[in-house]
């Protein structure tokens, strides 16, 4: 008789003290005390106890792969024009004469989660096909959390049905709630987008594509980190910008009013949302939509009946058979969808009409994103293409997973440089649709790192933060340890880079360990923005207490390389940013993870999995026997050229041309619409903040007048004579 098999969602949902004939698997997390790293040992060997976080590593790379081609299979995509023919899930029939509403499926919405909720599926079918397949008349034992592990149900339900098993669903409830994205909205940001909004540039000179209004505006949507100097950029372009948010950005607004930019958001629906969108009505005032507005926000159940009442915006889920080896992920993948849903669904509703109703007003001649992956993200690109409008995206992280990066929705993406143009190419985005452009953030980084190292050299004194009063007779080797954000056992991240709750920590502990061994060293530690405490993180300071370990829990980048000798980075973008600040980097992957960014092309000193290659890499570094790759030729704007003897390009972006990144990514985008007759000609300036004065017809606070100017885009220390804008 086969040997029963107990299937455990999760630690604590069991008792595991099960019989010594039953063998049992770990669907999510890691068992206590059992080895990382590739996975050769035969089932005997293994004890009878299976993780699959353990068991499937970069072995496994095709299942991300799979998981993708699933997804995309499932979500579809959006048509590549707007004119009519076949539709997938999401497009909206749009001609000259009439357009119906934007209605979207919930499924291309949440298309990235989707995309690793099929890791998850697909690893646990994996495992009952290629490891341990069950035997006919085997009893199965799943131990299962109801309203969250339903799809593991149905998965499961399939594979004991093909095999003849038997199977036994206990489900033990936990308490798990899904994780809301954003903090309910407070009333003060409410009542104070309201009042913010009469200060908006009119709207009343808006024609259908600008037609006729003397101006060319372009909207702005995403992280203020990456698209904020575009918005400099644009301005000193005399363009009119507008800023779009889920809800109303406070400080945002209070940065940018005075320079002309208009802000949008989705929580303010527009008085017209109802009724099919229509060009330009010269009637359309903004005490109107104010007061409409604000009549709705005195009741929200009025404004949930409207939602109702409208034609639904959002499709039911209809994701057709998803096979893999004889296996239908289809009823997972609709199970999952539907119960996202149950939080989402009024959001996701809002969110459409919202959008749809502020670019059919606004008719912006382009629409810009830091990405087109997360559902708010993708609700404006899908709005945009359904009104014909462009659509672009700038790079916002180095290109480590495909999912958050291929396919492309918009309809051009600017990006860092030839290794990210040739990672984009190799995930099967079209290359005619890729600009290189650079990164304003990296270039503002130089800026900034240049200036306090200037400052250090002209006072003599450096702010290490370990001690002060007593200066060092000699300057100890600092480490910068950049952490990424830990990973969560319900999500698990693509099986190529293999990051797991057990395998973060286990990278975390072994840098501490090689840092440790190196005598007169220091480690600065810096989490991700993102995270507010890293418990893998304090593990490790406690055990190697010994270390000298300052956490910069405020401190900039630039600050943090100021004061470091090499830089440890968990596969973080600030890692890339810091090879193209000019400082020794090493790449730190978890066991079993894939060469995710080869260290030839991004230019890092290598790359380490274990303790023992992190401190060999030191040892390198602190020895000085490393140096940098020679610069190479730079690119021309837009450029697509793959150098075909795969040198190391990353340095390219080292050598910045005149014109910064920020100029690049504007002149790429309004090249796109150059045919416009009122597009003004670009004027020179050396900054827009004392170039451009407030428009006269705006109405902004005496009290916030004297407020500095926004930070600018900034370019390198070799371009001290660009024409471009320059750091204040």
């Amino acid at each position: 008789m086969s040997r029963k098999l107990w299937i455990v969602a999760r630690q604590g949902l069991a008792d595991l003290s099960q019989p010594a004939e039953a063998d049992l698997l770990l669907l999510e997390g890691a068992w206590e005390n059992q080895g990382l790293g590739e996975v050769n040992l035969s089932i005997a060997q293994m004890g009878r106890r299976f993780a699959l976080d353990t068991l499937v590593d970069r072995r496994w790379g095709w299942i991300d792969e799979e998981a993708a081609r699933l997804a995309d299979r499932a979500v579809g995509s959006l048509p590549d024009d707007s004119s009519g023919g076949t539709k997938a899930p999401g497009a909206a029939d749009v001609s000259p004469e009439s357009r119906k509403r934007l209605r979207l499926r919930p499924e291309w919405i949440d298309a990235l989660a989707l995309r690793y909720a099929m890791v998850r599926w697909l690893r646990a079918a994996a495992f009952f096909r290629r490891i341990l397949p069950l035997q006919p008349g085997q009893p199965v034992e799943a131990f299962l959390a109801p309203g969250r592990d339903e799809d593991y149900a149905l998965l499961l339900g399939q594979l004991v049905q093909q095999s003849g098993a038997h199977l036994t669903v206990h489900w033990r409830p936990d308490g798990w709630q899904e994780p809301t994205w954003l903090a309910p909205n407070p009333w003060w940001r409410r009542w104070l987008g309201r009042l913010a909004y009469w200060c908006n540039p009119s709207l009343s000179g808006c024609g259908p594509k600008g037609v006729g209004s003397g101006r060319s505006d372009v909207l702005l949507c995403g992280n203020p980190r990456v698209l904020d100097p575009v918005c400099q950029a644009l301005l000193d372009r005399q363009v009119q910008v507008w800023q779009l948010y889920e809800r109303f950005a406070v400080w945002a607004w209070l940065r940018w009013r005075r320079f002309g930019v208009g802000q949008l958001w989705c929580d303010l629906i527009p008085a017209d949302a109802d009724s099919p969108p229509t060009p330009h009505r010269p009637t359309e005032t903004h005490s109107r939509l104010f007061s409409a507005n604000l009549l709705r926000g005195k009741n929200a159940q009025k404004v949930d009946g409207d939602l109702q009442r409208a034609v639904d915006r959002l499709l039911p889920c209809g994701i057709g058979r998803l096979e893999w080896e004889g296996v239908d992920l289809a009823p997972a993948a609709q199970w999952w969808v539907n119960r996202r849903l149950l939080s989402a669904r009024c959001r996701y509703r809002q969110w459409i009409i919202a959008v749809e109703g502020h670019l059919a007003r606004l008719q912006p001649r382009a629409v810009i994103l830091d990405e087109d992956a997360t559902p708010f993200a993708r609700v404006v690109a899908a709005a945009a293409r359904a009104q014909g409008i462009t659509c672009w995206v700038v790079q916002h992280g180095a290109p480590y997973i495909r999912f958050g990066f291929a396919p492309l929705e918009a309809d051009a993406i600017c990006v860092w440089d030839q290794p990210s143009f040739r990672q984009l190419v190799r995930w099967g985005v079209p290359a005619e649709r890729i600009r290189i452009t650079g990164s304003p953030w990296q270039e503002k980084l130089c800026a900034e790192v240049q200036r306090l190292k200037a400052r250090t050299a002209r006072t003599g004194k450096e702010r290490d933060g370990f001690r002060s009063g007593v200066a060092a007779k000699e300057k100890p080797f600092q480490v910068l340890l950049l952490t990424t954000k830990p990973p969560r056992d319900h999500r698990p991240d693509a099986v190529c880079f293999h990051l797991t709750t057990a395998s973060y920590g286990a990278m975390i502990r072994s840098a501490f360990a090689a840092t440790a061994r190196l005598p007169g060293v220091r480690l600065i530690v810096r989490l991700h923005p993102r995270t507010g405490r890293d418990p893998w993180v304090e593990k490790a300071r406690q055990e190697f207490s010994q270390l000298p370990v300052r956490q910069a829990q405020r401190a900039s980048l630039a600050e943090c390389l100021a004061g470091a000798d090499c830089v440890l980075s968990c596969a973080s973008s600030a890692g890339v940013d810091a090879v193209h600040a000019g400082w020794p980097v090493i790449q730190l992957l978890p066991e079993g993870a894939d060469e995710l960014l080869p260290s030839e092309q991004w230019g890092f000193v290598g790359t380490a999995r274990t303790e023992a290659e992190i401190y060999e890499l030191l040892c390198r570094v602190r020895s000085g026997d490393w140096a940098p790759a020679p610069p190479a030729q730079n690119q021309p704007l837009g450029g697509t050229e793959v150098d075909p003897d795969g040198r190391r390009l990353f340095p390219a972006r080292c050598s910045t041309p005149r014109a910064g990144a920020a100029d690049r990514i504007a002149e790429a985008i309004l090249a796109e619409i150059a045919g416009h007759p009122n597009l003004p000609e670009r004027k020179p300036s050396p900054s827009f903040a004392v170039q451009t004065p407030p428009r006269p017809h705006l109405a902004f606070p005496r009290n916030l007048s004297a407020r500095s100017s926004p930070i600018s885009a900034s370019a390198s220390s070799d371009d001290q004579d660009s024409p471009g804008p320059t750091l204040r």
